[in-house]
């Protein structure tokens, strides 16, 4: 038994009815945004991949620059020392703006004892 409302301009309108629209619109938006999503997940994926990219040619490019005035190997060493060292200076950054960031359990239990004060 499909519930109505009052008069309208058009008579009855079906509740029911407009639910199931509604519902419908809604996946219709959802599966659009899902897929600009998915989009632009795949631009920003072969976006890193082309950086990685650059990145590695150019650290042949040093590393047969420096190779003019050195060993092959002792040239790879230096290009990858500079790369170390480049990683650990990112991770600690990192680890320093996770450890700035309060944690869930921080954040639930202040919300909690929040509310238990405002009531």
């Amino acid at each position: 038994m499909a519930t109505s409302v009052g008069p309208s301009p058009g008579g009855q309108v079906d509740v029911e009815r407009l639910v199931r629209e509604e519902i419908r619109r809604a996946r219709s938006e959802l599966r659009e945004d899902a897929w600009r999503a998915r989009k632009t997940a795949g631009l920003f994926g072969g976006a890193v991949f082309a950086g990685c990219m650059v990145l590695w040619f150019l650290s042949l490019t040093l590393m047969f620059l420096l190779w003019g005035a050195m060993d092959l190997r002792w040239a790879a060493l230096i290009v990858t020392g500079v790369w170390a060292v480049a990683g650990a200076v990112l991770f600690a950054r990192g680890r320093r703006e996770v450890r700035g960031t309060p944690s869930i359990e921080r954040t639930s239990g202040h919300t909690t004892e929040t509310s238990e004060e405002e009531s």
